[in-house]
């Protein structure tokens, strides 16, 4: 579902700021792209090519969720991150204008270092944690070299988007009771509580040496 989220986040900034008319896709590319599904004539879309974790920020031990009186009602273990890659093509009627349309995404991209509030759905949204968005990231591994061959594709320019969202293990509620009393080992009949305190050897007394 988180993924399917981050679909529709993407797609609605899209629309809403940069192509309000065209065509939105998250599939793998084709040849017949874009074909007589596209009514609006251009298609943009969005190829997801690789998903892995990103541990740089990880917290590698969980928290007590505690209420307004300060009593644990749960165990919330860490949030998990997921670097999202999109290999973002162009595939106009006119070929002159696959340009314009990626310079549009990315200077989108570029004004945004998270996707905006208002249109992250479902878990996203849920979360209430930000998707740091990024177009053409100068740590990413471009797949170029081998992304178009594989989808038998001649080789075509593209935008490298990435997107990392946040997992969020559900909280666990099952918590161990408190104890109500804590047993010593120590009862009446051993005599009460023991003297702990250390016993100190007793120096022997001096004694005079008698003159003869």
């Amino acid at each position: 579902m988180v993924i399917e989220d981050l679909d529709r986040a993407l797609a609605s900034m899209l629309r809403d700021r940069v192509f309000p008319d065209l065509d939105i896709r998250f599939e793998s590319p084709s040849l017949s792209f874009p074909d007589r599904e596209s009514t609006a004539g251009s298609l943009i879309n969005f190829f997801l090519y690789d998903i892995r974790e990103d541990t740089r920020d990880t917290v590698v031990d969980g928290w007590f969720v505690r209420d307004s009186g300060g009593a644990a009602i749960g165990w919330q273990a860490p949030f998990r991150y997921f670097r999202c890659s999109f290999a973002v093509s162009a595939w106009p009627r006119a070929p002159h204008t696959e340009h314009g349309l990626l310079g549009a995404i990315l200077k989108e991209c570029a004004a945004n270092q998270t996707l905006p509030e208002q249109y992250l759905v479902g878990e996203l949204a849920d979360s209430k944690l930000a998707v740091v968005l990024s177009g053409a990231a100068a740590d990413q591994l471009a797949p170029a070299s081998s992304l178009w061959g594989t989808l038998d594709i001649p080789a075509r320019t593209y935008l490298d988007v990435t997107a990392i969202i946040a997992f969020v293990p559900p909280l666990r509620t099952e918590l161990a009771a408190s104890p109500s009393s804590i047993d010593l080992g120590v009862s009446k009949e051993d005599g009460g509580i023991p003297d702990l305190t250390p016993e100190v050897p007793s120096r022997p007394r001096p004694t005079r040496r008698i003159a003869e």
